[in-house]
Parts: structure tokens; C-alpha cells; sequence
């Protein structure tokens, strides 16, 4: 019964570990939907990173938020020089670009830090709690492990079910994908917190376009007893505000604006970078 305790207290110690690089890919996947291969390997580095301040006489807590830091501004600048450039073209691209930054990492290291296996110091004894007469498989720094784990678990799903960006990283994951199914030409991180598109062959959306509640694109109008109908375009970087209606052959430039509760006329030209709003809107 003791060997079964502390096989089962051991396993879920070495579990949250996995669970939290596990999670790590769930959510660059979700958010990029690229798998990325090199997980392990950042992982890796930047506890070299930490190694390397605990040896310099730093304190374990530096070395941490040392780690954190790097770990980090490592991932923003993968994602913004290497991962964005292969984004939402063939799968393959991500899966070479990522398995070519593992064993670069891989390469990289030895090279700074030396080929020798090493630990990373625990701030908290490894020896197993005692109970009783006898020690069980958990040690305070396993208890550690544990609890970090648990709150940056809670923190996450604070994030993703009561904050505005939680709800933004949740529709740029799905609704752009969903739409596609459905017809619409969609770019790349489009958020989409519920916009009503009636004809959405006929509607392209660009990159980083922002789509907020209650708002509508239609492409249609039945005038004077016709039926007419044309396409709309959302260039790079476009919002739309809550509750506004864009009417049929409108295009907005790069990165223009229209107000919440306005109306844009059909065949309306909004400039790159412009504000327009009102009913009918306008120039703002």
C-alpha cells in the first residue's frame, strides 16, 4: 500500500509538469494554429537562462522570474519573425519551421552551456513529507510544483471566461475558422464577437479585422422591386463597431474605422486609416 502511495503521488507530480507543457501547445495552438515542435526546446533554454543567474549567486526567486522573462520575449519574437511568416499557409511550412527551431535550440545550447547533464537546484527540500513513522513520495518543492501548476490553471481560465481578451483569443481562434466553413474569405486573427453576415460568399474580410457584437454586413437590397446585390471588402486591421450596418460594394481600407451604431451606405469607399460614423455615416 505504501509502494502504490507513493507510485500514485509521483505520478501526479510528473503529471501537472506534462499537463503544463501540454497546455502550452493547446494554447499556441488555439491562438496561431500552428503545433509548435519547439516547446520543449524554448522550455529547455530558458532554464539554462535561470541555471545560469543561480550560478552567477543570484536567488532562485531571480532566476524564476529571470526564466519567465525570457521564456517570454523568446516566444513573442518566434511568433513575430519566424511563425507569422508561415501562418495560415500549408501545414507543412509551420511543421518544418518549428522542427528546424527545435534542433537549433537544441545545437545552440551545448555550445553556450556545455554538452554535461545538469539539475536545476530546488528552493524547496526534495525529501518526501513524513507521516507518521514514514516518508511518503511528496516532497514540499513536489507540493510547489503543484500548486503553481493549479494557479496558473486558474489564471487561465479567468483569462479565457471573464476577461474581454480571454473572449478576443477565443473568437480569433474559432468564429474566422467557422466562417470560412461557411464561405466568407477571412484573414488571419480576425475577432468576431458576433457579427451577422447574410451573404458570405460575397464578403471578404482582411487580417487583424476586428467584427464587434451586433454588428451587420449585407450585401443585398431589394429597390424600386430589384434585387440587387455586390461584394464587400474588409482590408487589414479593419473595425467595425457594435450594432453598425455596412450596406452592399462598400470597401474599407487598411485599418479604417466605422462607429458603433452607424450606417455605411452601399457602395461606400472608406479610406485606409479613416473614421467615419453617423447614419449615414461620415468622415469623423
Amino acid at each position: 500500500m505504501h509502494r502504490f502511495i507513493d507510485l500514485t503521488l509521483d505520478g501526479v507530480t510528473s503529471g501537472v509538469v506534462y499537463a503544463a507543457l501540454a497546455l502550452a501547445l493547446v494554447l499556441i495552438w488555439r491562438s496561431t494554429r500552428v503545433i509548435n515542435f519547439a516547446q520543449g526546446a524554448m522550455g529547455m533554454f530558458t532554464t539554462f537562462i535561470a541555471v545560469s543567474v543561480i550560478d552567477r549567486g543570484d536567488s532562485y526567486w531571480v532566476a524564476l522570474l529571470v526564466a519567465l522573462v525570457a521564456g517570454f520575449v523568446l516566444g513573442g519574437v518566434v511568433e513575430r519573425v519566424l511563425v507569422r511568416r508561415v501562418e495560415g499557409g500549408p501545414p507543412l511550412n509551420a511543421v518544418i519551421l518549428t522542427l528546424g527551431l527545435f534542433i537549433l535550440l537544441e545545437a545552440l545550447a551545448p555550445m553556450i552551456w556545455g554538452g554535461q547533464t545538469r539539475s536545476f537546484p530546488a528552493h524547496f527540500s526534495i525529501v518526501g513529507v513524513k507521516v507518521g513513522s514514514s516518508h511518503i513520495a511528496l516532497s514540499p518543492f513536489d507540493i510547489f510544483t503543484l500548486i503553481a501548476v493549479v494557479v496558473v490553471m486558474v489564471a487561465l481560465i479567468v483569462l479565457f471566461q471573464g476577461t474581454n481578451l480571454g473572449l478576443q483569443m477565443r473568437a480569433a481562434a474559432f468564429s474566422p475558422e467557422v466562417s470560412r466553413l461557411l464561405g466568407v474569405r477571412v484573414g488571419r486573427r480576425v475577432f468576431d464577437d458576433g457579427c451577422a453576415i447574410a451573404e458570405r460568399t460575397l464578403v471578404t474580410i482582411g487580417d487583424y479585422c476586428t467584427l464587434n457584437a451586433g454588428s451587420v454586413i449585407q450585401c443585398h437590397s431589394m429597390e424600386d422591386g430589384i434585387f440587387k446585390s455586390d461584394h464587400t471588402v474588409l482590408e487589414d486591421g479593419c473595425t467595425v463597431g457594435a450594432g453598425a450596418l455596412i450596406h452592399y460594394g462598400v470597401t474599407m481600407g487598411r485599418g479604417a474605422q466605422l462607429r458603433p451604431d452607424s450606417f455605411l451606405m452601399k457602395g461606400e469607399s472608406v479610406p485606409a486609416q479613416a473614421r467615419w460614423g453617423g447614419n449615414p455615416a461620415r468622415a469623423m
